[in-house]
């Protein structure tokens, strides 16, 4: 393996160049000197590994890219400007109205919300600059309900190649160009595209459950928190392989912190954070490749995973029923605050405007 890659493979954890000296690849990549004592340098566990080429993260950015580039077109279409600038979108990307159309998690647009019906009447952008009144079957787009009430179940998985604006777009791809391409050339492109998918995904099962349901929500936000996820598995179950894991590990919990921190920060949705990071240690415990350093440590590992393809499987199953059982607000009130902070509306802030109106009888 090229020594210049895996000290650029190190470097995800924080450290510096390690020693070089004679050692398996396969512990070289963290930095330690030497094997296990017992452990036999030619075991093919322990064998220099082939980088794999990050096909996943070069595949989902395009489709990203793509995705921004033609929001942009359709909400010129859809308002006669590119961007929401009444009032201004403050991630510089296109309205509500757009994102949603587009496929951003809209609670109203995948099941009954109250205050929300078939028949509600909504605001909706004109090309000419000003408002229209639509139903809200309109204003969710991609196809309607096909005659029923409000269905789109897919919004929990197309949120994650859309972005609310440049800056959105931006923050996002600047990590997941850099270590989510270090981490799939550590995992493959099937693994950590399942993790990838799958922390999204459940992020925006966990939001629909907590978040506001008028608030729109889109962003590869959960899927990189479920990489961070799998960042923080992989320093807990190759501690012995890391030169001052414990710094390692302070540092990745500090950046952590900091990360859930900024997510209560208004237009952020702190829900999808916490639920791709969830999703992210359950499906890195399950698919993260380990060193078996004795016979009840391999069972211990297979053991291990069966538990967490268990436990990911189950908290997918109870929040999709809690979501469709009814009003999850209204079970957890206090709940939005994992999201925002009390102080003068932000609870209440969105992307852009989606108001109602009073429907005539």
């Amino acid at each position: 393996m090229d020594r210049q890659l895996r000290n650029k493979q190190y470097e995800q954890y924080g450290g510096g160049a390690y020693n070089t000296s004679d050692v398996p690849g396969g512990y070289e990549q963290y930095g330690a000197g030497v094997p296990p004592q017992g452990q036999q340098q030619n075991q093919p566990q322990f064998q220099p590994r082939i980088p794999h080429k990050p096909y996943f993260t070069y595949l989902a950015t395009a489709v990203q890219i793509f995705m921004l580039v033609y929001s942009f077109i359709y909400n010129q279409n859809l308002t006669g400007s590119a961007i929401q600038t009444n009032p201004l979108n403050p991630m510089i990307g296109p309205g509500a109205n757009a994102l949603v159309q587009l496929g951003a998690r809209f609670v109203p647009c995948m099941r009954d919300v109250v205050g929300f019906t078939t028949t509600t009447l909504i605001q909706c952008p004109t090309s000419t600059g000003g408002t229209a009144v639509c139903n809200l079957e309109t204003f969710c787009g991609l196809g309607g309900f096909h005659g029923g009430g409000p269905n789109q179940w897919y919004r929990f998985i197309t949120p994650i190649f859309l972005h609310a604006g440049i800056i959105h777009f931006l923050f996002n791809m600047l990590f997941q160009l850099t270590t989510g391409r270090q981490v799939e050339n550590e995992l493959g492109w099937l693994r950590y595209g399942i993790i990838y998918m799958a922390s999204g995904t459940f992020g925006f099962i966990f939001g629909g459950n907590f978040a506001g349901p008028a608030i729109p929500s889109m962003g590869a936000s959960g899927a990189l928190f479920g990489i961070v996820g799998v960042l923080l598995v992989e320093i807990l179950q190759n501690w012995k392989l890391i030169p001052s894991p414990c710094w390692e590990l302070t540092k990745l919990l500090l950046m952590i912190v900091l990360s859930f921190l900024l997510g209560l920060l208004p237009g952020l949705d702190n829900f999808s954070h916490i639920g791709g990071f969830l999703m992210g240690l359950t499906t890195g415990l399950a698919l993260n490749p380990t060193y078996n350093f004795s016979k009840f440590h391999k069972y211990a590992n297979i053991i291990l995973r069966i538990i967490a393809v268990g436990i990911s499987a189950l908290i997918f199953y109870l929040l999709i029923e809690n979501f469709y059982a009814g009003d999850p607000n209204e079970k957890c009130p206090w709940c939005r605050y994992l999201s925002c902070l009390p102080f003068t509306g932000w609870c209440d802030s969105k992307i852009g405007n989606v108001t109602t109106t009073t429907s005539p009888n």
